[in-house]
């Protein structure tokens, strides 16, 4: 056995050895004694030493495949088995991370107020076949655990940002299962900083689970973490359901009310403007800045600002003017 593929072989050992499944302790290095037969084992451990060092998966189980073939002792045979763990576990966080679901029970949600969120993870497709996923609670004394890292963005009426994270552990409910055609599936409650002051919040979830053992149709897998794909969603202060039936109507009425209330109601009305509305807002802010002095004109750049994301005009009230007058 070459130097490279040995060198190889023990890197991808580091990675079984890494695994938080609990399984008997990976082989070492497989060592192979030349005699017959032995060099075409050798070389095909070679290619699979570099397949795998390239990230070429294809390769590797394909060498996999053609070494069990040649019928190799039973410390190849060990080997090859937890390689293929490794493989399956990197392939099951890949489907997770474009497959698995992370949403929110609803839109928005009232500042101040615990987040839920709907977790969906199906049945993992490998190789064009759904699998049943297993996670359990526990397994021997490791437990799986769940994170979400909530990054919050509070906006006031008039443009301030405050921004924070926090990452929070959350207890899955029951085991995890994923059968073809079944997925989990269950609701998580996130909690939340308190934002006396804010106008609104601009909420993003990312969540991860870190399993205490995986089982992928039967079989144990190595992985020691799955990533699910990150959500969103906005929250508004209290109340904000009366604007929410017609949000255009609603911004009408705050851009004749020249109270400071209405400034902090603009925010939350053009946050729950539908698609298709989007370009009458606009031209009503346009109208209401060129009328507005004071307070209400930062409330409506910082309305405008959110509406087009455009984040090179910012706050600055010439530019917005500029825009608004068409130049």
């Amino acid at each position: 056995m070459t130097a490279v593929a040995r060198a190889g072989l023990s890197v991808l050992l580091l990675a079984v050895a890494a695994c938080a499944t609990p399984r008997p302790a990976p082989p070492g290095a497989p060592v192979v004694v030349l005699g017959e037969g032995a060099s075409a084992v050798a070389e095909s451990l070679d290619r699979l030493a570099r397949a795998s060092e390239l990230g070429d998966e294809d390769r590797a189980r394909a060498e996999i495949a053609a070494l069990r073939r040649a019928r190799p002792d039973d410390s190849v045979l060990s080997y090859l088995a937890s390689l293929e763990s490794v493989m399956d576990g990197r392939a099951l966080a890949r489907a997770v991370a474009r497959d698995a679901r992370l949403e929110p029970t609803r839109e928005e949600a009232t500042l101040g107020d615990p987040l839920e969120v709907r977790v969906e993870i199906p049945a993992p497709v490998l190789g064009g076949v759904a699998e049943r996923l297993e996670i359990p609670q526990h397994a021997g004394r490791t437990r799986t655990r769940c994170f979400a890292r909530v990054t919050t963005t509070d906006l006031d009426a008039y443009g301030d940002e405050v921004g924070g994270t926090e990452s929070v552990e959350i207890a899955l409910p029951e085991d995890v299962r994923a059968d073809p055609g079944a997925p989990y599936a269950t609701t998580l409650s996130l909690p939340t900083p308190p934002a006396p002051n804010a106008a609104a919040r601009i909420v993003e979830v990312e969540m991860e689970i870190l399993p205490a053992a995986v089982k992928l149709g039967g079989r144990a897998i190595c992985v020691t973490r799955l990533t699910l794909p990150s959500t969103s969603l906005v929250a508004l202060p209290p109340g904000y359901a009366a604007q929410a039936d017609d949000p255009l109507a609603a911004l009408d009425r705050c851009l004749r009310d020249p109270s400071r209330a209405a400034d902090h109601s603009i925010l939350s009305a053009v946050l729950l403007l539908r698609e298709g509305e989007r370009p009458a807002a606009l031209r009503r802010l346009a109208e209401g800045l060129r009328e507005a002095s004071g307070p209400r004109a930062f409330a409506i750049v910082a309305a405008l600002r959110q509406i087009t994301g455009d984040r090179d005009r910012g706050l600055d009230l010439g530019a917005w003017l500029a825009w608004a007058a068409g130049e």
